[in-house]
């Protein structure tokens, strides 16, 4: 437990984290929880046991390569609180690898989000959502804000900076409430940062041994920086992320506290110089001392020149009596609520006609598939009774055909060539008056 005076100590510490009452911003309609459960309904959706269905699928991967994409979408939606998360990565990560995922429904990704979140797999999912190629899972605008909005209200915002940092590699901000959700996530992650990512152990680097083998290859890959998918840093992610939500988030002011602390966050001084005289007037001194604090965790060796500059600016600028006092946790609050107000109810109404016209399409998906099975099991069972009727159509007409039936033999009989083994050698002749030398003939 904190005494008072900890948590006195914890606020001057990390004002960010305690600087207001961390709660959620969307209501619970937002959620369309009602939409969403009438998926159940149907009756084939009640009748699915998920083990059966599981190891369908599995049947259906290992003989024919490929799964229904209708079958792993009922499945995932099938999914409540009780997730197997392995089962369901493996089952994405397979559904991947075919032709077959070009093919997947909409609502499976919804699916696969929601069921984690709900069982607290957020681990889990934050990986699937990162490795977006091996499992083809991607945020929209509204699972965006659902997740924001829910990571939230649980404090877990090193989940939630992590979310914001997807957006910013998707490079999409366009949403209204996702643009000012992000950068409360980012703001109040500062306070209490954690890596995104375990950190790899160092294997200390062993002798030589005497039976080293060496591989020739053809050639080497040159290294390659995108500066983008290739971030893994923490601090570079959040860095850019603020960087590209204060380029477009309004008002300017806000805007410019963002791309200030984003480019330290970054590590990318020289555009931190270019904002420093532009944005000094707007600047919250709140702001200015997380950004010092940041650069002063960074070793001298690795500043450079103009790191030393910024570092210099910003201690002096962190002493400066005239900076904006108010809390910058709060302004970005006050915008999260005037883009809830505005855009709230026309998000759920579109997400719950999303959401129905979704319930319509798996329908008809599925009596596509039925009527595609129960069409190839007709094709094979007319195959089978026309194989029978010949054989006895044979049995029948078998000595008015016997002629036919032994030409048919016959053609089928396969006559090789005699091989060539030379030519043939004369016998030799035998000499029957022929002593060999060392018998001699008896007189």
């Amino acid at each position: 437990m904190f005494t008072k005076l900890g948590l006195l100590v914890l606020k001057r510490r990390f004002p960010v984290a305690c600087a207001s009452q961390l709660r959620t911003y969307l209501s619970e309609s937002y959620k369309c929880t009602q939409t969403w459960e009438n998926r159940l309904q149907p009756d084939y959706m009640q009748k699915i046991n998920l083990d059966s269905l599981y190891l369908d699928i599995e049947q259906s991967f290992n003989q024919n390569g490929k799964p229904s994409v209708i079958d792993v979408d009922i499945f995932v939606n099938k999914l409540t609180n009780n997730v197997n998360a392995d089962e369901v990565s493996d089952l994405l990560h397979k559904l991947r690898l075919t032709e077959e995922t070009s093919n997947t429904l909409p609502s499976t990704g919804h699916a696969v989000i929601r069921a984690f979140l709900e069982s607290d797999h957020v681990e889990d999912l934050l990986h699937m959502l990162d490795d977006r190629l091996n499992y083809g899972i991607f945020l929209d605008h509204y699972l965006a804000n659902y997740l924001l909005d829910e990571l939230t209200k649980r404090k877990d915002f090193t989940a939630a900076a992590r979310v914001a940092t997807m957006l910013m590699l998707q490079e999409d901000f366009g949403n209204e409430i996702s643009l000012p959700m992000a950068l409360y996530a980012c703001w109040n992650y500062l306070g209490d940062p954690k890596p995104f990512y375990p950190v790899e152990e160092k294997q200390e680097e062993t002798k030589k041994s005497k039976d080293e083998v060496k591989v020739r290859v053809k050639f080497l890959r040159n290294e390659y920086f995108d500066d983008h998918f290739d971030l893994r840093d923490n601090f570079h992610l959040v860095g850019k992320t603020l960087l590209m939500i204060g380029s477009q988030i309004q008002p300017g002011n806000i805007g410019k506290n963002a791309q200030l602390l984003g480019a330290v966050l970054y590590q990318k001084y020289d555009k931190v110089l270019t904002l420093l005289p532009e944005v000094k007037s707007v600047l919250h001194k709140d702001v200015v001392q997380i950004a010092s604090k940041q650069i002063e965790q960074i070793p001298e060796d690795k500043l450079g020149e103009n790191g030393q500059q910024v570092k210099t600016q910003l201690q002096t600028l962190s002493a400066d009596s005239s900076l904006n006092s108010s809390n910058f946790g709060e302004d970005v609050e006050n915008l999260i609520k005037t883009a809830v107000a505005k855009c709230e109810k026309d998000e759920i109404a579109k997400q719950e006609s999303v959401y129905k016209s979704w319930m319509e399409l798996r329908e008809n998906k599925l009596k596509e598939e039925i009527e595609r099975l129960d069409r190839a099991k007709r094709l094979q069972e007319i195959e089978k009774m026309t194989e029978s009727m010949k054989l006895e159509e044979q049995k029948l007409w078998f000595f008015e055909n016997e002629d036919k039936i032994d030409l048919q033999i016959d053609s089928k009989k396969v006559f090789y060539p005699k091989r060539w083994f030379g030519k043939k050698k004369k016998p030799r002749v035998i000499d029957e008056g022929y002593v060999p030398p060392e018998v001699r003939q008896k007189q």
